[in-house]
């Protein structure tokens, strides 16, 4: 990392990573600790909130980058790394929470892992970028969505509990976990999709340096 790329813009997208971090840390505390349901309640609001500020750094740093000229080689590869970071520490805390099912998370997992560690680095050593495909944005919008979805249903989980409405929770936690499944799968299939259009574009790429050899 070179000094000049420790602008704002690349701190805001280190620090999705960091809110990743607490996102997870915030509800393995309230698993692990004997805490009253309004200061869980409290936790998970909290949890909200940072969920929200890094999608929002996720916005800005963009903004940043094009409007004060911050654009570095460094950045365009930080910015989705933190991204799938952040939400691969989003999902691994809904794994945690047992809503997740762990072949969605699989799949996602591994489709993260593919651009970054070959994908991305094939283009860059091609002195060239992967650009984001419009499947790729829509997959990143569902996510943020589906998240904040299923974290409203957690917290409005606890306000059931608070007020002590037994028979409607059950009914609630009937309808939210069957309601996560199908969110998670939208967004694993979401993931599958701009994949196999990533994967599109580099055969055509491959192909056409074999041809030029």
């Amino acid at each position: 990392m070179k000094h000049s790329d420790l602008n704002l813009a690349n701190i805001l997208s280190l620090s999705r990573i960091l809110l990743g971090i607490l996102f997870f840390i915030i509800f393995f505390y309230i698993n692990i600790t004997e805490l009253s349901s309004i200061i869980i309640l409290i936790f998970q609001i909290i949890s909200l909130f940072v969920f929200i500020f890094a999608i929002i750094t996720d916005a800005l740093d963009g903004y940043f980058a094009r409007k004060h000229n911050m654009i570095t080689d460094f950045g365009k590869h930080l910015d989705p790394l933190s991204d799938s970071i952040f939400f691969i520490l989003v999902f691994v805390t809904f794994l945690y929470l047992e809503l997740m099912p762990w072949y969605f998370f699989i799949i996602i997992f591994l489709r993260e892992a593919f651009m970054h560690l070959f994908l991305r680095p094939y283009f860059k050593r091609r002195k060239s970028s992967l650009s984001a495909n419009i499947y790729g944005k829509i997959k990143t919008v569902f996510q943020s969505v589906f998240s904040i979805i299923v974290i409203l249903g957690i917290i409005l989980n606890q306000i059931l509990i608070i007020i002590n409405k037994n028979d409607l929770l059950n009914l609630f936690n009937d309808y939210f976990f069957k309601i996560s499944y199908i969110l998670f799968a939208i967004i694993a299939f979401l993931s599958l999709l701009s994949l196999m259009i990533y994967l599109i574009h580099f055969k055509k790429v491959f192909f056409n340096k074999q041809k030029l050899s």
